[in-house]
């Protein structure tokens, strides 16, 4: 336990406490010291850097791809921290409206080529580094997608097919024009 606490920036003097006197920060560093410690072939982490200090960020994904990579287990990370992706991932999928858009390598996806989807590529270009620039529009309600591609209302190269039939998802992505 102690190992593990340590690998996940969880102080060592706090493994006695009960869950409500840890602040958010220690809790998310507490269930990463938790995954760390078992021997599971697939390790699901679900946003492991939420609340966490960019330093903590960078630790906490090096440590889980460490983790993963020692003894060839897979990770299946969910986050909406592009940064910390960019460090571990080696394959990104993008989800929109519950639904995956566009899977490529890492490299590729934040490197050269790009996202070939508007809206994973609009996901990069709405980063502070990038051209901080926003994604048009709001989502859809998710009980009540439109009949094409969800992304359509907010795509600048949406044309009438885009909105009456949803688009496969077919070379690693799922767009009518990509």
């Amino acid at each position: 336990a102690r190992a593990a606490a340590g690998r996940a920036a969880f102080p060592a003097s706090h493994l006695d406490r009960h869950p409500h006197e840890l602040s958010g920060g220690l809790a998310q560093r507490a269930a990463t010291a938790l995954a760390l410690v078992g021997d599971a072939p697939l390790l699901l982490a679900d946003e492991p850097t939420t609340g966490l200090d960019r330093d903590l960020v960078e630790r906490t994904v090096d440590e889980l791809r460490a983790h993963t990579r020692a003894d060839g287990r897979a990770l299946l990370m969910i986050t909406h921290d592009l940064a910390a992706a960019e460090r571990i991932a080696d394959t990104v999928a993008v989800m929109y409206a519950g639904r995956i858009v566009e899977i490529a390598p890492a490299g590729a996806f934040f490197g050269s080529p790009g996202p070939r989807h508007p809206y994973a590529r609009g996901l990069l270009d709405a980063l502070p580094e990038r051209a901080f620039t926003p994604v048009p529009g709001a989502p859809p309600e998710l009980g009540a997608l439109p009949p094409g591609c969800a992304f359509a209302a907010r795509c600048a190269a949406a044309d009438p097919l885009c909105r009456t039939r949803r688009p496969m998802l077919t070379e690693g992505v799922a767009c009518h024009h990509a």
